[in-house]
């Protein structure tokens, strides 16, 4: 087998596989049934020579293989029928192709009469090295002629429907043309080659070599699912092309040059073996040779529509890293995507709670806006099956009623490619592209470097969502903080303050602006001092009641105080919170009022006695007076006795008085053992008419507190009320003092109790021996208007509460039902230097 018949024959295998695996990929497609025949009738004319080459008598062979040749200008006018109307039947196809048909006919007509063409076989050692066409008369040259003028009407046609296309159907017309000139000119590189050196094989297998050249790129542009865009196909066709001729040149340039180097220094060796040094040489300086190529052309085609990859990335890095909301970061990128592949729209949509909603554009405008179920066939596609789905890719694939479902979706939504925004493996949203302005498609570069970016964007939209997450709640926290009626102040772990909202400033008086940034030293008091138990001692507050000193006004506050800690429980900053307790005191000081007067009523049954019998012993005398008015004895008796009854009354009624008028407080240092004996002093008519014995024990060495007499009066009075109210029949009320050290925080009743250091205390229980309290309302019989009793007002034991806990004091409660109850109270102890 001759080399001309090998590589004759590896052109007709290649073209004819090219062919099948065209027709094979999309059997139902027009363009790859005629890019099929095409590629058969190339491998058919080539075959034909092949049997002039085989053939002793090769007329019959070439004459065949001519009139083959002469209908190819039909093959190409039917291919390109089938890229303007892929829709349309084969037959339609071929009766649009009719006036081309007929234009071939000539030449076909003129091959099969005349043998116008002779294979010249060259001989050399015996056997067929190589073979060359040559023109046998002047008939050839009509032949060449008549041929020419289907492939010039064929040609302008694909130029005429180049102009009024775009997407797919122009880049299939831009490589059927590329396949032309590219056969065009690789067979008049043979040509010329055949000039320069006749000896070999160029024409014919140059022929060959062209159709395979020309078959292959037209299958390419076909039939290939994700293809390149032209502009991109022809900068790497120049750059191979122009690779390999320079190192082809190279190599030619150092065997010769090493063969007459060797011819000098009469090496007859050099001849033989000098391609391979030579070979090494061109090698070495393919690979830089390449990469200077690649940007020399990059360069020179960056303005011939291909999107420059290395730009776009570096852009979408400054737009993607960006801190932003996701409005605009989605206008951002839908922006740099618009400018980088020239779409005619683009549009986002990301997933809600049941469906995908067009978040960009915000605002439809020439395009409606878009919403698609979570279950709509492009989302499951996207999320299950690819990241990118592209019109003209499906448009080229198998038919299948799922393709037909997805493109017909694409057109629906007017979109030429969509692509998933994959985050943590769900899909969050889809990006939609319009067709590109330039007409070009998206390519295979292009679809891979919009996928990259798409899973930027996916983490771009989660810091964002993460940014206007923390913004929205940064500004909740500003409005909650500026509308709370309470005072916040914060600071950091170093003393500084960092938060000061407005009830803060108008309860200190700080200005607006000036306080962030101090030192708490500069807060008023008893802000100031808190701040200080949390940086010194790691002390805080819970509801401490104070006064708090405001330029001339004293506001009486309630504080709390906080340490603020991170996940590893570092210390980041404190926190003072306090609010204006003015109108809760006034509010309290009628609720006392009321107390006081409910309890007035309690006690004046049982003063009546006490009042009624001076009164007795008063009417006695002034009866017996008119008698007796003489007798001096008599109305010097009368007159002690008179004074001494109404000063009696006085008492009484004073006592009274006392209790139901309203009082401020007024803290000073106090026995609690005479502040108690002054309250069971006003319970002792009650207890008597009820027969309830009373029982007092003080065992506190010391009992000095610091206390507002009458309300703690008050408070003792409540206590000791409710102990005669709870017995039924005779029973024992006992009053008890002791010395402890800290009051245990076990009882619902101290729930809240402002927090005291350890230290000396006093106790004060009242214990009765009555009905006890239910378990079930032991945690609410500090509540305002909280009573079991049928004609009680809930107020008493509230009242009391609320005085203990000025005092700084806690109460602890003890109750058996049936057995009775017992109230402990604490308050902590002066020390004896306070005083003094």
């Amino acid at each position: 087998m001759t080399p001309a018949f090998g590589i004759l024959l590896a052109a007709v295998t290649l073209n004819a596989g090219t062919g099948i695996l065209v027709l094979l990929a999309n059997p139902q497609r027009r363009d790859n049934i005629a890019s099929f025949l095409l590629g058969i009738h190339i491998a058919l004319w080539i075959a034909l020579f092949m049997g002039a080459l085989s053939s002793p008598d090769h007329s019959m062979w070439l004459r065949a293989a001519m009139v083959t040749l002469a209908f190819l200008p039909f093959s190409l006018a039917l291919l390109h029928e089938a890229v303007l109307g892929p829709g349309r039947f084969l037959r339609t196809n071929i009766a649009a192709t009719l006036p081309i048909l007929a234009a071939c006919l000539p030449a076909a007509a003129i091959a099969a009469i005349q043998n116008t063409f002779r294979l010249i076989p060259i001989e050399a050692a015996g056997i067929i090295r190589a073979t060359r066409l040559g023109i046998q008369s002047p008939v050839a040259y009509a032949y060449i002629i008549l041929l020419a003028i289907p492939a010039v009407i064929v040609i302008g046609r694909l130029l005429h429907s180049l102009r009024g296309s775009d997407g797919i159907q122009r880049t299939e017309i831009q490589f059927i043309l590329s396949g032309i000139l590219s056969g065009t000119a690789v067979f008049w590189v043979a040509v010329l080659v055949g000039r320069a050196l006749p000896e070999s094989p160029s024409i014919i297998c140059g022929a060959a070599a062209a159709m395979t050249v020309a078959d292959v790129i037209i299958a390419y542009g076909l039939a290939t699912h994700r293809v390149i865009n032209f502009p991109q196909f022809v900068r790497e066709v120049v750059l191979y092309f122009a690779l390999i001729s320079l190192v082809t040149g190279l190599y030619m340039i150092l065997t010769r040059g090493l063969a007459r180097f060797g011819l000098l220094l009469g090496l007859n060796a050099a001849r033989e073996w000098g391609h391979l040094p030579a070979a090494a040489g061109a090698a070495a300086v393919a690979v830089p040779l390449h990469h200077f190529l690649r940007r020399r052309l990059a360069g020179l085609l960056a303005g011939c529509g291909e999107t420059s990859i290395g730009s776009m990335t570096h852009k979408a890095s400054r737009i993607l890293q960006a801190i932003t909301t996701v409005p605009e970061l989605l206008g951002r990128f839908a922006r740099m995507i618009t400018e980088t592949f020239g779409a005619e729209h683009v549009a986002v949509l990301l997933r809600s709670d049941d469906s995908f909603v067009q978040q960009y554009p915000a605002r439809p405008g020439r395009y409606p806006a878009l919403q698609l179920p979570l279950d709509d066939i492009l989302a499951r596609v996207l999320e299950n099956e690819t990241n990118i789905l592209v019109r003209d890719a499906l448009e080229r694939a198998r038919s299948s009623a799922r393709n037909q479902r997805l493109l017909a979706k694409l057109i629906e939504i007017k979109a030429a490619v969509a692509v998933a925004i994959i985050s943590r493996d769900t899909l969050e949203g889809i990006l939609l592209l319009g067709d590109r302005r330039s007409r070009c498609i998206y390519g295979r570069n292009e679809q891979d470097a919009v996928l990259l970016l798409c899973d930027q964007l996916a983490v771009a939209l989660e810091n964002a969502r993460l940014y206007s997450a923390a913004r929205d709640s940064r500004i909740r926290s500003e409005t909650l903080l500026s509308h709370l009626p309470a005072g916040v102040i914060a600071a950091d772990e170093n003393g500084r303050i960092t938060l000061v909202n407005r009830a803060a400033h108008d309860l200190t008086g700080l200005k607006p602006g000036e306080s962030v940034g101090n030192h708490v030293s500069t807060l008023p008091e008893p802000i100031n001092s808190l701040f200080n138990d949390i940086y010194h001692h790691g002390r805080t507050v819970l509801d401490l009641d104070a006064v708090l000193a405001a330029g001339d006004r004293r506001v009486p506050v309630r504080l709390s105080s906080a340490v603020i800690r991170d996940e590893h429980d570092r210390t980041r900053g404190t926190l003072v919170i306090f609010s204006d307790q003015t109108r809760i005191r006034r509010l309290e000081q009628q609720v006392r009022r009321t107390d006081r007067l409910a309890s007035v009523g309690t006690l004046a049954a049982g003063m009546a006695h006490e009042i009624k019998n001076p009164l007795v012993t008063i009417k006695t005398f002034a009866q017996l007076l008119p008698e007796r008015y003489d007798d001096p004895e008599f109305r010097a008796e009368f007159s002690e006795l008179l004074k001494q009854e109404v000063n009696r009354i006085d008492l009484i009624v004073n006592q009274l008085l006392n209790f139901a008028r309203p009082t401020r407080a007024e803290l000073a240092p106090h026995h609690v053992h005479e502040i108690l004996d002054g309250a069971l002093r006003l319970v002792e008519k009650p207890v008597q008419q009820k027969g309830v014995s009373l029982e007092r024990r003080y065992e506190a060495p010391r009992d000095i507190v610091h206390a507002d007499r009458n309300l703690l009066d008050q408070a003792f009075l409540n206590f000791l009320l409710n102990a005669v109210q709870a017995i039924e029949g005779k029973g024992r009320i006992s009053v008890h003092t002791a010395a402890v050290t800290a009051p245990p925080r076990t009882s619902p009743a101290n729930i809240g109790a402002p927090s005291k250091p350890h230290g000396e205390w006093i106790r004060v229980s009242i214990a009765d021996t009555g009905k006890g309290i239910k378990s079930e309302d032991v945690s609410s019989i500090f509540d305002p208007f909280f009573t079991t009793k049928t004609n009680g007002t809930g107020l008493g034991l509230a009242v009391a509460h609320g005085i203990i806990r000025e005092h700084s004091g806690s109460i602890d409660v003890e109750t058996t039902p049936g057995r009775g109850t017992a109230f402990h109270i604490y308050f902590p102890l002066l020390a004896s230097e306070e005083h003094q």
